[in-house]
């Protein structure tokens, strides 16, 4: 509630909303738009919510109408998105003929897979994480990960549910909301490798041990009670 935190979080927000621009990705965006849904839902703010879809129908009827002069019309194509229904085509027929292994995980298997498609060349790859685990790694893996990210959401906003102190509550949130763009980023790009991936499962497994942690100190307080109790 200091001027300085929020100083501190409003530099930290615009830093990330510029980068967000400069990427020119619309997949973000659409993570980024999912994020702040999610963040309404968990705090149960419904002005959130409809500032958020307000400001949605806002840009997108205004980059609709800069399209329509010309301007900005690569924004608005749909282009990319025949690109990749083309590929996820490719790739759902070969999952099918590998549905267990796969055929060996990356964006460059996959090119040496299907790079001389004309799907792939306009496309440059998989532009899917879920998709590609998939194809490289088998369904079984695909099941694994899709299991792993919903049971870190579960125990995260059970942690964040059972009054969590300021700092643990704000880091179970943000890292369910990371989680929510994460998923719908990733359900449109390939962007899970390098240093993402790393700075993604850090701040997992540190919410992970402060969520155990505090589950750990309420366990211990419990006995403390019950052995006090039985004192009395």
């Amino acid at each position: 509630r200091a001027w300085w935190q929020r100083v501190s979080c409003g530099g930290v927000v615009g830093l990330a909303l510029l980068a967000q621009v400069f990427s020119y990705t619309r997949a973000g965006w659409l993570g980024l738009v999912a994020q702040g849904i999610a963040v309404g839902l968990i705090i149960r703010r419904r002005w959130i919510i409809l500032v958020i879809l307000l400001g949605c129908l806002f840009f997108g009827l205004g980059f609709w109408a800069l399209s329509v002069t010309g301007y900005q019309y690569e924004t608005v194509s749909l282009n990319t998105f025949y690109y990749r229904i083309e590929v996820w085509k490719l790739i759902a027929d070969e999952i099918a003929a590998h549905p267990l292994v796969g055929i060996g995980y990356g964006d460059k298997t996959y090119m040496m897979r299907f790079g001389d498609y004309p799907a792939s060349r306009n496309a440059g790859g998989s532009h899917s994480l879920f998709l590609m685990v998939a194809l490289g790694s088998g369904i079984p893996a695909l099941a694994l990960l899709i299991w792993t990210l919903v049971s870190a959401v579960r125990s995260f906003l059970g942690w964040a549910g059972q009054g969590s102190d300021g700092a643990r509550y704000a880091l179970m949130v943000g890292t369910v909301v990371m989680i929510v763009g994460f998923v719908v980023r990733n359900s449109f790009d390939y962007m899970f490798a390098g240093s993402l991936a790393y700075l993604f499962w850090i701040v997992v497994a540190t919410s992970l041990s402060e969520g155990m942690a505090e589950m750990s100190l309420r366990m211990k307080r419990g006995r403390l009670s019950r052995t006090g109790s039985l004192s009395g």
